[in-house]
């Protein structure tokens, strides 16, 4: 009846336990700037595109403008990540989430420019 007694870890519990295993040489990573930085990113993104829902746009314009304007903004915000969450293609300048946002730019502005063409 032991393991009805011992109650789950939490994750913190968890962290504390390595940091301790380890000798305390774990720095904890502080996201909070980089947190604060994407939603107000992304809140100002999404405020622009609540205006621009309410003007009249062609079919697909407000698609092709959410993706190259998040996608713009997810490549500027993987820059500040941790070098070591991450793996690294084009010569190690640029990350994998970089690459899928950098096509998801170029998606979002052929819906932008085809847009007019479909109304």
């Amino acid at each position: 009846m032991e393991w009805f007694h011992k109650r789950k870890q939490t994750k913190k519990q968890k962290f504390d336990e390595e940091i301790k295993a380890s000798g305390g040489l774990v720095d904890p990573l502080n996201p909070s700037r980089r947190g604060f930085m994407s939603m107000a990113g992304t809140a100002a993104i999404g405020a622009f595109l609540l205006w621009r829902y309410g003007r009249p746009h062609a079919t697909g314009a407000i698609l092709g403008t959410y993706l190259a304007l998040y996608s713009t903004f997810r490549i500027f915000v993987e820059f500040f990540r941790e070098e070591g969450a991450r793996t690294f293609v084009i010569g190690g300048f640029l990350s994998t989430t970089q690459c899928v946002a950098a096509g998801l730019v170029v998606l979002g502005l052929w819906l932008l420019r085809t847009a007019p063409r479909r109304a």
